[in-house]
């Protein structure tokens, strides 16, 4: 039960925050990837190192390439704290920063200029600092010249003198900056054995200009003591040489390699496809309080981001921020006093939350085949005239499209019309054109894993969940728009209406089934309620019934709860696993808890547990919890009499009406999970939070009404 303590338990809780930055891992951060194995290799790797030495951590732009510096980084700085090893002097240059507005020579004098004041600060005092800077003053002014000329137009003989006198200055800087380097390590007062400098956003600079910063830092610190760990992309470098060595081609790769070995002793490729994907969506979608426990199985997760998004974590951190957008969207839909759908199963929820999390994935993948889906939510029934109202026949302008497609079309993944369809649109596309076989594996893995399920046929499900990933597509055609009807509910006319619907969906609720819902509906019909049926696009006044996937009970545009046919027959006893369900708002008067009545128990919806010690919700959800709910087996249907759901429909009124401020529901329960989660353990808050959801969601906290 909510107290007046309540407030002061909210003001102390934790800020809620949402959302996933996109920014690397801090030094001491999380290792959710589990790169942590490969920071210990490259970490004893320097510390037993020859000098000079140049590391590349190579990877594309996302893969995670500063969160592996700071790792090493955090690494190396703890090995400081040793009084049984020399001390590393570690320097972090930003190379985009200091390129800003900045040519390839400027950028450099910036980065010299930080190295030369990072070595300072080991030792002030030491005589030939002034000599680096000196030195490093002359460089610039000789490289600065360089650039100069060369852009003015100077005459060969110009440039030749230049470039000597600006070779010299080099060689001069790099013997004072060598001076400096000895001297820190033979220091009596300090403890200094290698300076290590972390040079990133390489990759963020315009590639020639990267090159040249890669060049000149090569000829200024190829010094002994030093170590340079550079966070690059190798398309970078291949871009930047363009100019030199033409378009990259089998005949020249050497020419672009032999760059690349000179400028790195030794390579490290980040390790994309080893990356624990399972772990770090998982633990993502959880922050965002997509999923409690683990709803999505990790299985799931890794086929679909295979197949789809592939394991860039900038990519990653894009699909968790557009699911957090629309799990707020979605609950403000069941938050509200208007909101139509009935309350979804757990099986349900299930199968919308992997659906949500997969179509997302393939609206980031290829939004060709998102606005195929959007134009037919049946994939089984693509076909080539659907795909050309995507690709306009381009893909049989290309001339070997005929030899491509007839090749595999004899293949297992395309094989299928609804394939060979996706094929089209793919190829149709250049950018699209090799994910053909991985989203075709995709769509498979849909059906395979989602596709039996009768009860919530895959195009339905996928229709529906369509509708609410649209906020997050970046492309505005209008074949991208929601399908339409994937927000709205189509209504049945009275329950017979509703009953011939239910059959034509394969439903086929049983007689003793059926007679029990008209009993309730009747009630719901009389002199307490006088409902009536609430039509599509009227303004809903009074008590009003609406027939869908149930039976929902309205008073105005607020709803009250809900009754329907619950499970399915099956073979071996038709009478076993099938009744009905209620679903009924809670009452504030009973501390919004669960309530015995005759011989039923209600529940709640989806229970909180959580473990006090680990700081986790191990089960349940926040949302929806506002609700009670009773499956009861087509047995014991004569233990529910029309007059307990008159009695709770006319409390859910009255709640409604008079106590709404005091209803608990899924964002005033989200409260106290963030403050459990999110608030310190010795704080009084945080205290108050555990304490009230173990009580509330104790199974022996249920109230017992006697009539």
């Amino acid at each position: 039960m909510m107290t007046e303590d309540t407030q002061i338990l909210f003001e102390t809780g934790a800020k809620e925050e949402i959302g996933i930055v996109d920014e690397p891992l801090e030094k001491r951060g999380e290792d959710s990837l589990k790169i942590k194995k490969y920071s210990n290799a490259l970490v004893t790797f320097i510390k037993n190192s020859l000098t000079p030495m140049t590391i590349g951590i190579q990877g594309s732009w996302g893969s995670g390439k500063t969160s592996l510096l700071n790792t090493i980084y955090a690494q190396l700085d703890d090995a400081n704290e040793h009084v049984d090893s020399k001390d590393f002097k570690i320097i972090w240059i930003n190379s985009w920063e200091n390129s800003l507005m900045a040519t390839p020579e400027e950028a450099l004098i910036k980065i010299i200029n930080e190295i030369i004041n990072g070595l300072n600060e080991v030792d002030p005092s030491l005589t030939n600092i002034q000599k680096v800077k000196d030195a490093a003053t002359v460089a610039a002014k000789g490289i600065l010249r360089v650039g100069a000329g060369i852009l003015g137009g100077q005459t060969g003989g110009q440039v030749v003198t230049e470039v000597l006198e600006s070779t010299n200055s080099i060689k001069q800087l790099r013997e004072q900056l060598s001076q400096l380097v000895n001297a820190i390590r033979e220091s009596n007062s300090q403890r200094v054995d290698k300076i290590v400098i972390f040079v990133d956003d390489l990759d963020r600079v315009d590639p020639p200009e990267a090159v040249k910063i890669l060049e000149l830092l090569k000829n200024i610190f190829n010094i002994p003591g030093c170590i340079f760990v550079l966070a690059i992309d190798y398309d970078v470098v291949i871009k930047g040489l363009k100019d030199k060595f033409g378009e990259r081609t089998p005949e020249n790769e050497y020419e672009f390699r032999a760059f690349f070995d000179k400028i790195i002793q030794l390579p490290f490729l980040m390790p994309v496809q080893n990356y624990d994907i399972g772990n770090y969506v998982n633990d993502l979608l959880r922050k965002i309080g997509f999923q409690d426990e683990n709803i999505i199985d990790t299985e799931f997760v890794n086929q679909v981001v295979d197949n789809t998004i592939g394991g860039n974590p900038r990519t990653i951190k894009r699909l968790i921020n557009s699911l957090a957008l629309i799990k707020i969207v979605n609950d403000e839909d069941e938050d509200g006093d208007d909101q139509e759908e009935e309350i979804a199963s757990d099986e349900e929820l299930l199968i919308e939350r992997k659906l949500l999390f997969a179509l997302v994935c393939l609206q980031i993948a290829s939004s060709d085949i998102y606005s195929l889906l959007n134009k037919e939510s049946d994939f089984k029934k693509w076909d080539e005239n659907l795909a050309f109202s995507i690709t306009q026949k381009k893909e049989e302008e290309d001339e070997r499209f005929e030899q491509n497609f007839a090749s595999l079309a004899s293949e297992k993944l395309f094989d299928d019309k609804w394939e060979q369809a996706l094929y089209r649109v793919c190829y149709a596309n250049p950018k699209e054109r090799a994910n053909a076989i991985k989203l075709s594996k995709f769509l498979n893995y849909l059906h395979e894993d989602l596709g039996s399920n009768s009860k919530y046929p895959l195009p339905s499900m996928i229709e529906k969940a369509l509708g609410k990933t649209s906020v997050t597509s970046v492309v505005t055609d209008t074949s991208e728009r929601a399908p339409k009807g994937s927000y709205k509910r189509n209504y049945a006319k009275g329950f017979d209406g509703w009953i011939d619907e239910l059959n034509a969906r394969g439903k086929n609720p049983h007689k003793d089934v059926i007679e029990k819902l008209r009993s309730l509906d009747e009630v719901l019909r009389g002199p307490k309620f006088n409902a009536v049926d609430w039509e599509q696009g009227n303004k809903p006044e009074g008590f009003n019934i609406r027939y869908a996937g149930s039976i929902s009970f309205y008073n105005g545009g607020q709803k009250l709860g809900l009754v329907r046919a619950w499970g399915a027959e099956k073979s071996h006893d038709k009478r076993k696993e099938i009744g009905i369900a209620i679903q009924i708002l809670k009452n504030p008067e009973r501390g919004n808890q669960i309530v015995e009545i005759g011989k039923i128990k209600f529940m709640h919806q989806r229970p909180i547990k959580i473990d006090r010690e680990e700081k986790k919700i191990v089960a349940g959800s926040a949302s929806q919890n506002e609700y009670m709910h009773a499956p009861i087996p087509i047995d014991n249907l004569k233990d529910f009499e029309g007059k307990f759901l008159e009695m709770l429909f006319l409390e859910a009124a009255n709640t409604r009406a008079k106590m709404k401020d005091k209803i608990l529901n899924g964002k005033l329960l989200q409260k106290y999970v963030d403050t459990f989660k999110n608030g310190r353990k010795d704080s009084k808050a945080w205290v108050e939070a555990a304490d009230f959801l173990e009580e509330h969601f104790d199974e022996k906290n249920i109230v017992t009404i006697d009539l």
